[in-house]
C-alpha cells in the first residue's frame, strides 16, 4: 500500500496543489490497476484462500453466502452470511444439499449432503481484480430435488480458461426449498411462502454482483445459466424482482417456467403443504431432524411454483406477455431425444415447447434470442441428444465423465459450444473467430441451430 504525507503549508499556489492532486490520482489509479487477483482475498464474512488450478486458473470453492437455513431459519428467506475470524479455506467443496438418491449420473464433490448448503464456488483467469471479465452463473439441475454445484459436469475451470470468471451455486431443493404452508405465510410481511430455492439462487446472484470484482468479475456483466430445473430457474429469475435487474444476459438448456407449465396459486400450494405434512405445526415441522423430514414428506416429482407476491408477483407467462422480463439477450435450446427414449414422448414435446415459447417471448420483447438444438448421440444405441447429454459439452468437461468413449469429433463440438457460451457472455452474441455462423431469430419460424458434429 502506497502512503502519502501532505503538509499544506509547503504549498506555495493552488496550481501546485492541483498537480499534486493529479498525481495522486494517477498513482492510485496505477495501484488498483494492478491489484492482483489473490488466491487470499476478502468477500462479505471474511477472507477467503482459494488455490491455484492450473496456471491460468484459480478456484475458490465452498464460500458461504448466506447464513446456513437451520433451526429457526428453516423456510425463511436466506440470511445475510455469519462472518468467520481468520481466513476460511475455499479450496474443496462444501456440503451438497440434501437430498435423496435419485439420479445414477449426478457425481458429486461435497463432503456430505446437509440442510446446511448454501455455498457457491468460484472460477477465474483474470489477472487482476480489475479486469472485469464477464461473470456466468450455472445453476444445476435434478427437477428440484436434486443436484448440486459440484457435480463434475458444471466444473468451471475451462469456461474460466476462456476469460469468463464461472460460479455455481447450491440453492435448498425438495421440501427444504419448495414448500408453501399457511404458518409460513403468517410469518412474512408479504403474506406468502414456497420458493426458498429460488430465493437462494437470488441471493447467490446479489452475493456476485457484490464481491465478484475481488475475483476479477464485471459486476455488470453477469449472466445467469442452467439446465433443466435450472432452466427453469433462470426463465423465473428473469421475471423476479429479485434477480432480474441484476442480470446482462440469460443460457437455458431444456427447460422455461411458461405455458404449458404453470404456477400455483399461493392458497392452493399452502393447502398442499398442508396435507403433504398431515396436518403438523410448524414448530413441530422445524423440530424434525433434517433427515428424518427428508424421509417423511419427500416430494415425489417436480416441486411446484408458487405465485407467492415476492420472488414471483404474478403467473409467469402474464409476466412475459406484458414484457416485464430481464431485457437481455437470450441463448436457448432443447436436445433432440430429451423423452428417452422416445422424441415423440411427452416430455420431449414438453421440453422443446416450454424452451420454444420462451424464445418467442424474448423475441417478442425485441431481445436478440439465439435458438439451438442439440443432437449429437453420447451412446451408439442412440440416435439423437438424451436430456441432460449437453451439458459436458457446453461447459467443456467431457473428460470428467468416463463413462462414455469420447471421440475426437465429440471434443471439438464441445469447443465449439464453450466458446457460443464464452462469447455469448462477453458480448450477448454467441458469435465468434473460427466458428460456424449463428444467425439470432428474425422471426419465430427460423430454423433452429443444429448442435452436432461437422462432418
Amino acid at each position: 500500500m502506497l502512503h502519502f504525507k501532505l503538509s499544506t503549508s509547503k504549498l506555495s499556489n493552488f496550481s501546485t496543489l492541483s498537480t499534486l492532486h493529479s498525481t495522486l490520482i494517477i498513482a492510485f489509479a496505477l495501484l488498483t490497476s494492478c491489484s492482483p487477483v489473490s488466491l487470499q482475498t476478502t468477500v462479505e464474512g471474511g477472507a477467503i484462500e482459494g488455490v491455484q488450478l492450473t496456471e491460468q486458473v484459480k478456484a475458490y470453492l465452498g464460500i458461504p453466502y448466506a447464513a446456513a437455513p437451520v433451526g429457526d431459519l428453516r423456510w425463511q428467506a436466506p440470511q445475510p452470511v455469519q462472518p468467520w475470524s481468520g481466513v476460511l479455506a475455499t479450496q474443496a467443496f462444501a456440503n451438497d444439499p440434501i437430498q435423496l438418491p435419485r439420479y445414477s449420473d449426478m457425481v458429486f464433490r461435497g463432503p456430505a449432503f446437509s440442510e446446511d448448503c448454501l455455498y457457491l464456488n468460484v472460477w477465474t483467469s483474470a489477472k487482476r481484480t480489475t479486469d472485469k471479465q464477464p461473470v456466468l452463473i450455472y445453476f444445476n439441475g435434478g427437477g428440484w430435488i436434486g443436484g448440486s454445484a459440484s457435480e463434475y459436469r458444471y466444473d468451471g475451470a475451462a469456461m474460466a480458461a476462456t476469460g469468463v470468471v464461472t460460479v455455481t451455486a447450491n440453492y435448498r431443493e425438495d421440501i427444504f426449498g419448495f414448500f408453501a404452508h399457511p404458518e409460513l405465510s403468517a410469518e412474512t410481511d408479504y403474506h406468502g411462502s414456497g420458493n426458498y430455492g429460488l430465493m437462494d439462487q437470488a441471493a447467490a446472484i446479489e452475493w456476485v454482483k457484490n464481491n465478484i470484482a475481488a475475483f476479477g468479475g464485471d459486476p455488470n456483466r453477469i449472466t445467469i445459466a442452467g439446465e433443466s430445473a435450472g432452466s427453469f430457474s433462470v426463465s423465473l429469475l428473469m421475471i423476479s424482482p429479485l434477480a432480474k435487474d441484476h442480470i446482462a444476459g440469460a443460457i437455458l438448456s431444456s427447460g422455461a417456467h411458461v405455458h404449458p407449465a404453470l404456477a400455483t396459486p399461493l392458497t392452493q400450494a399452502e393447502q398442499q403443504g398442508q396435507a403433504l405434512t398431515q396436518g403438523k405445526s410448524l414448530a413441530q415441522l422445524r423440530a424434525m431432524p433434517a433427515d428424518e423430514l427428508l424421509q417423511a414428506y419427500a416430494l415425489s416429482s417436480m416441486p411446484q411454483v408458487v405465485v407467492d407476491g415476492y420472488v414471483l408477483t404474478a403467473d409467469p407467462d402474464s409476466l412475459y406477455i406484458n414484457k416485464e422480463q430481464a431485457q437481455v439477450p437470450l441463448l436457448a435450446g432443447w436436445n433432440s431425444l430429451e423423452g428417452y427414449p422416445l422424441d415423440s414422448s411427452y416430455f420431449g414435446l414438453f421440453i422443446a415447447d416450454i424452451t420454444r415459447n420462451l424464445c418467442t417471448y424474448q423475441f417478442e420483447a425485441n431481445q436478440p434470442v439465439y435458438r439451438y438444438r442439440f443432437c449429437r448421440s453420447r451412446d451408439p444405441q442412440l440416435k439423437g441428444a438424451v436430456h441432460s447429454s449437453e451439458i459436458e459439452y457446453a461447459m467443456g468437461n467431457l473428460s470428467t465423465n468416463k463413462v462414455y468413449d469420447w471421440q475426437p469429433a465429440d471434443y471439438e463440438l464441445s469447443n465449439r459450444f464453450v466458446h457460443y457460451y464464452s462469447n455469448f457472455c462477453k458480448t450477448g452474441n454467441p458469435n465468434g473467430e473460427g466458428l460456424p455462423a449463428w444467425q439470432p431469430l428474425t422471426t419465430t419460424d427460423d430454423p433452429v441451430l443444429q448442435l452436432d458434429i461437422l462432418y
